[in-house]
């Protein structure tokens, strides 16, 4: 979205504030240069006492990225000059609260993934209360969100009636996507990130504890997705609970490969225009 809005002459300036190491914002930095948009990043670092830091945290959860005084600086600069203020998912909207033209984009929804998980340690309650707390929190305060899928935009009217909310699933540009041979034999995989409950529970607590097992192998970090894909006739991942589009089932079909979930997994899907979900004839 980015890269063609440039291209067809629009100003585009997308502001990031993470911990990334100085090569990866180099590696971003040249990109939004050979494609034609202002780049600019700042390091989520907060200066604050530990205890003071604590002490924040606990009475707005979730909430550094208003406490990183180069971001706010940053937005005051470019917020009044933009149309549009697109903000990426929920918690980091604590930053974009009282500002004109300003949208949340929901990817997914903490609250919801943490539902009906008994398996919770003293420390995860805490967390899941937290969460809690900050959804409510930022919903609250919001003009304005669009959600990728019809339950993260339920949720958060739920929560805020008032809301302005849009539609709009996660897409892909299929033609991005290296077109892979398959195995010879029926492989089946499982790919996702372990921090992350979702694709845990997909992964049956991670799976490592199981291995070593007779016709199944452990790889590990990947370097690229086609890593993985080029080994796999079918992706596997059923979520026990999970909100939001899953981008691993969409690459999945994207490289040409079968995908077996359920409702967690296809999330989102069934929000598409149906026009786009028609089997394929043979010759496509």
């Amino acid at each position: 979205m980015v890269t063609e809005l440039a291209r067809r002459g629009r100003e585009v300036v997308c502001v990031s504030c993470t911990e990334e190491s100085d090569e990866r914002i180099a590696q971003a930095q040249t990109f939004a240069d050979e494609r034609g948009f202002r780049f600019r990043h700042v390091s989520l670092s907060l200066h604050e006492h530990p205890v003071v830091r604590k002490a924040r945290s606990f009475l707005k959860p979730f909430s550094e990225y208003e406490r990183v005084d180069e971001l706010t600086r940053v937005l005051d600069e470019e917020a009044p000059l933009a149309d549009i203020v697109h903000i990426e998912h929920l918690f980091p909207s604590w930053v974009g609260a009282g500002r004109e033209r300003t949208v949340t984009y929901l990817h997914h929804l903490e609250v919801i993934d943490w539902e009906q998980r008994t398996d919770l340690t003293n420390r995860e309650r805490l967390t899941r209360w937290q969460v809690e707390r900050a959804t409510d929190a930022v919903l609250s305060i919001s003009d304005r969100v669009i959600g990728a899928s019809s339950r993260l935009v339920e949720r958060a009217l739920k929560v805020n009636p008032k809301l302005e909310t849009g539609l709009v699933p996660v897409s892909i540009d299929p033609d991005r996507y290296e077109q892979l041979s398959l195995p010879d034999e029926p492989v089946v995989g499982l790919i996702g990130s372990m921090f992350w409950y979702p694709s845990r529970s997909a992964a049956d607590e991670a799976l490592g504890h199981l291995f070593p097992v007779a016709g199944a192998e452990l790889l590990g970090t990947v370097d690229r997705p086609e890593d993985f894909f080029s080994r796999i006739n079918t992706l596997l991942y059923p979520p026990a609970l999970g909100s939001g589009c899953k981008i691993k089932v969409m690459e999945a079909m994207a490289y040409g490969r079968a995908v077996v979930s359920n409702t967690e997994g296809f999330e989102g899907l069934s929000d598409l225009p149906q026009d786009l979900l028609r089997p394929l004839d043979d010759d496509e």
